[in-house]
């Protein structure tokens, strides 16, 4: 009877490690790819926040599995654009909503800036630019005119 209350308890245990291990890796992968900033996930609850607050949006489009959205990640971890900081955030998978196609995302990572109305303004590829914050600044600018 002492046995199998060690064995089971040892498995539990083994278990609970698993169970740890993968949370971390997950939470850790999501930290590299979105850079450590807490970008909103719902993007219907972020649109109304920018509309409310009449604060253009950026909407960050990622993938998994996808590098350079972990050298983007990694980038912004590195050195965060001040630009940032005037904008509501949020995100969205590629692969899992239809809001990237809805603005006409087809790659990853891809930033798009939409006015508070709701409307594309413009959208960047965050790994082609050297001047991300001077670029995010300039359409902050065009997002933020009547």
């Amino acid at each position: 009877m002492n046995r199998k209350l060690v064995l089971t308890g040892g498995f539990v245990a083994v278990l609970l490690v698993l169970a740890i291990g993968t949370s971390m890796t997950m939470l850790s992968g999501e930290a590299d790819r979105h850079g450590g900033i807490d970008w909103e996930s719902d993007v219907d609850a972020a649109l109304t926040e920018a509309n409310e607050t009449e604060t253009p949006l950026l909407l960050y489009v990622w993938m998994d599995d996808c590098g350079a959205c972990e050298d983007f990640g990694a980038r912004l971890a590195e050195d965060r654009p001040a630009a940032l900081d005037a904008y509501v955030l949020a995100e969205t998978d590629l692969g899992s909503e239809s809001t990237a196609e809805q603005y006409g995302v087809s790659a990853t990572p891809t930033l798009v800036v939409i006015a508070p109305d709701g409307t594309k303004v413009t959208t960047i590829n965050p790994v082609a630019v050297d001047d991300l914050d001077e670029r995010l600044d300039r359409a902050h600018e065009n997002a933020s005119d009547p």
